[in-house]
């Protein structure tokens, strides 16, 4: 394996390169300033054989609906995850956490061949 320098700024021209958005570049970037050096946007079009794009929230912000006052708990979604065998259930836990604790929604998760119910009532955590 080479050696990388793990920056703490990082000055790029005319466009944030995929090395800056993407692991492990983006650890070795440190805070990353996009210069203007005179490169009209349109060039992009011309040079860019794949299309990529920074995900930020503005591209899905609109996608999840900030719940009403009066709203009902299922309005948002119901999580059921479903896991096989009880030695494999780690990221069925963790996806069934995940969808607890970031969207405080109802939810269950089944772990198959499990000594407790088939289906367990997913609680918040205290």
């Amino acid at each position: 394996m080479g050696v990388a320098v793990r920056a703490t700024e990082t000055v790029t021209f005319f466009r944030r390169k995929p090395a800056h958005l993407l692991l492990p570049g983006r650890m070795h970037c440190g805070r990353v300033r996009v210069a203007d050096i005179g490169i009209d946007a349109d060039v992009l079009g011309e040079i860019q054989s794949a299309r990529t794009f920074e995900n930020v929230p503005q591209f899905w912000r609109k996608s999840f609906p900030v719940p009403q006052i009066d709203g009902h708990k299922y309005a948002r979604g119901h999580a059921v995850v479903v896991s096989g065998d009880i030695a494999a259930t780690g990221a069925a836990r963790l996806s069934a956490r995940g969808a607890l604790a970031g969207w405080r929604w109802p939810g269950h998760a089944g772990f198959a061949n499990e000594t407790r119910s088939p289906s367990t009532r997913l609680r918040s955590p205290p």
